[in-house]
């Protein structure tokens, strides 16, 4: 077909408007604004999720430039576009601190402020933010490191993660559930300055990868997942590595000292860090150290793999063997593997000796499904740079190997350590990219192209999407403003699962139907009972149905306990001369 001529693509408006418009709807507006959304019994309206919108953005570039010729590049909105790029390169390479960091700010920012509008919608949970929040209190008030809502254990026997017990310093200071979150958000955003940085060590200043590997960072979908589905230490080890990797490549014995301090801290994460260590090692062993084998820190980092490798097999032996003797049990999450047999060396074995087990866990539909929204977001080019992939290795074996399809679900947290490959694959591969292009120039833009293309089909929902989601209603107000600051601090509690974490803050919290208080914790009488019991039917339930609240209704009547509060769906009992409430809240209407 023809291109049309000078006069026609100047002519406004005209056939680039309809581009425009295309862009603007389909992918400008859903993403800034989070786009519209409509839900009636029977009627689904969305345009808020990028994936289908940039299919079709995708589908209408092609046929209005290869098709028709038109020059869509010179369009209004592609023009802004392309200067908004330019901007930000050009910052980067003459104020880079600023700018990466002023990034890294705002991402932090919005990634907190996303995970406190679930928290304050009621969609935190028990598990985990309960947990963890419980925890804190526990330690930074002389209670040990024990969890009420795993039931008072110490939660050096459920995960190993000491690298949380940092934290106490900054809740310390406020303890509110809100502390972890943002420590979580932020500490994230964090990890696209280190690729940054990363990324510097492979290219020039000036080369597109250094300006465009962060914002997939803070893109990456499975990644800002993680951030929103309550808060977990363990997510914090995908910065600790990348910083570990940036400072390792240094030349000055510092910073290799900072570098070996950030994978101790990684490594202390959770037990899962040990393998992802021992991946990293592996990956320097073989040589995926740099973008080219004359990298001055070669020798040194061959040298390291081979020692990251003993150290993070021995973490992990050290986590999952040595660590629960002292409480007198085996590890907890064994039985996610016991179908291959009974010890570590039976897994590695099982691919021959069980291969009808090993075989379709490894290639089952919902671990392909997970492989493919891992790899798809960063355009599935750290594919391409295979020496440090094999890093990424463990953190899936360790994830296809369990036993449920729970742990493959990219909308939970568990996509980080495999990200850790991801993410230090990522410059090389761009290199492998450039250099089987390098023969065809033209080629190059279309390698830009496929990952932008990717990073957005992949995007999902934009986070002002679900701030705007997150709107608690006049109860969930009523809830947190009323009703919950009228609570007793010093009362054991068993809730509603969603309540758990916004009552977290005081010695015992549980979730229902649990309603005794484990002895080391009790601050009732020998009765070990909590004294209040608080049901909210209008709030997620989790680990409690119908059959349950029954149940619950015979133990509290007879064990004694007297409804003291009622207030629409919320229900409060308590045990006879036993103080729940500091003054008597005014029901919501």
């Amino acid at each position: 077909m023809k291109s049309f001529d000078s006069k026609q693509e100047n002519s406004r408006p005209g056939f680039l408007s309809i581009w425009d418009f295309v862009l603007a709807i389909l992918v400008i507006f859903p993403l800034i604004t989070g786009g519209i959304w409509y839900k009636r019994p029977g009627i689904f309206i969305e345009l808020a999720d990028l994936g289908v919108p940039v299919l079709v953005t995708a589908f209408f570039a092609f046929v209005f430039k290869v098709g028709f010729g038109w020059p869509i590049e010179k369009s209004f909105l592609t023009s802004r576009l392309t200067h908004l790029w330019d901007f930000w390169q050009n910052a980067l390479i003459k104020r880079d601190k600023l700018y990466i960091w002023g990034a890294a700010l705002f991402f932090g920012t919005l990634w907190s402020v996303s995970s406190f509008y679930r928290h304050w919608f009621f969609e935190s949970n028990s598990f985990d933010l309960g947990i963890f929040t419980n925890a804190l209190w526990n330690l930074t008030h002389g209670n040990g490191y024990v969890s009420a809502p795993k039931g008072g254990i110490n939660l050096f026997s459920d995960h190993q993660s000491p690298l949380f017990w940092l934290f106490a310093v900054f809740f310390a200071v406020l303890p509110r559930p809100e502390t972890l979150l943002a420590i979580q958000g932020f500490g994230l955003a964090a990890g696209g300055v280190a690729l940054f940085r990363l990324s510097r060590q492979y290219f020039k200043k000036d080369h597109w990868a250094v300006a465009l590997l962060p914002l997939l960072y803070w893109s990456y979908g499975p990644l800002r997942n993680a951030n929103r589905f309550d808060f977990h230490p363990e997510v914090l080890m995908l910065p600790l590595f990348l910083w570990g990797v940036v400072w390792m490549h240094g030349h000055a014995w510092w910073r290799r000292l900072f570098g070996a301090l950030a994978f101790l801290a990684a490594t202390a994460a959770k037990e899962s860090a040990g393998p992802v260590l021992a991946g990293v090692g592996f990956a320097w062993l073989i040589g995926g150290f740099a973008a080219v084998p004359a990298h001055p820190a070669r020798r040194f980092l061959q040298k390291t793999g081979f020692i990251l490798i003993v150290v993070g097999c021995a973490a992990f032996y050290f986590d999952v063997k040595i660590v629960p003797t002292f409480f007198g049990q085996g590890y907890q999450y064994a039985g996610l593997y016991e179908r291959f047999g009974k010890d570590i060396i039976s897994v590695f074995l099982s691919p021959v000796l069980k291969p009808d087990v090993f075989w379709p866990s490894i290639f089952g539909v919902a671990r392909l499904k997970f492989l493919f929204w891992t790899l798809a977001p960063l355009g599935f080019i750290p594919l391409l740079n295979w020496r440090v992939f094999v890093a990424a290795l463990p953190g899936y074996l360790m994830l296809f190997l369990s036993e449920t399809d729970h742990r493959v679900n990219i909308t939970y947290h568990y996509a980080i350590e495999p990200a850790v490959g991801l993410f230090l694959a990522l410059p090389g591969a761009v290199t492998v990219l450039e250099n089987l292009t390098k023969t065809r120039q033209k080629w190059r833009g279309w390698v830009t192209i496929w990952i932008v293309f990717w990073a957005l089909a992949a995007f999902g929902r934009s986070e002002v999407f679900h701030i705007r989601q997150y709107q608690p209603t006049a109860h969930m107000k009523w809830l947190r403003h009323e009703f919950i600051t009228s609570i007793y601090q010093n009362a054991s509690i068993a809730a509603t699962n969603a309540l758990v974490p916004h009552l977290a803050t005081r010695t015992w919290i549980h979730h229902l139907p649990g309603i005794h208080v484990k002895t080391p914790l009790s601050t009732s009488s020998s009765s070990a009972l909590v004294d209040c019991v608080i049901t909210d039917s209008a709030l997620n339930n989790w680990f409690f149905d119908e059959a349950g609240k029954q149940d619950l209704m015979r133990d509290l009547t007879r064990h004694g306990y007297e409804e003291k509060l009622s207030c629409g769906t919320l229900k409060l009992y308590s045990v006879p001369g036993r103080v729940c409430l500091i003054r008597t809240p005014q029901c919501d209407r």
